[in-house]
């Protein structure tokens, strides 16, 4: 496969400009993250959820395991979104604020660009 023939200076502008784009939103959202306190529901997720309907326990998430009762718990009685409440929870026991403002930075620019990913064949030949 020649690489060159495919690779055109168009296209090297528009990944040069995507790229620009990416680390100035992951910039942004960093700065942003970093003036941002946790918020309640932030020092919720240090907690395990109880099974009783109550938002939290007294006890802090300190395992994995704990991790995987609380979301059972949380999934019984407040919604199925388990998956991104782990990781947050996982994050909140790490208890590492400049990791989250990197992790939940990445993650929006990884959004965006998957967003806009299957809009790129059809605004294919417009100024995309």
């Amino acid at each position: 496969i020649n690489l060159n023939n495919s690779f055109t200076d168009s296209n090297r502008a528009n990944l040069i400009f995507i790229a620009v784009i990416a680390l100035a939103s992951f910039g942004m959202m960093l700065m942003m993250n970093m003036y941002t306190p946790y918020v309640a529901e932030d020092y919720d997720y240090h907690y395990i959820f109880a099974t009783d309907g109550r938002k939290v326990t007294e006890i802090l998430v300190s395992s994995f395991s704990d991790i995987v009762t609380s979301m059972k718990a949380h999934y019984h009685t407040m919604n199925g979104r388990i998956f991104t409440h782990s990781i947050v929870q996982l994050i909140m026991m790490l208890e590492n604020k400049p990791l989250f403002n990197v992790i939940n930075s990445a993650m929006y620019v990884l959004f965006t660009l998957l967003i806009y990913k299957p809009l790129s064949p059809i605004l294919k030949g417009r100024n995309n």
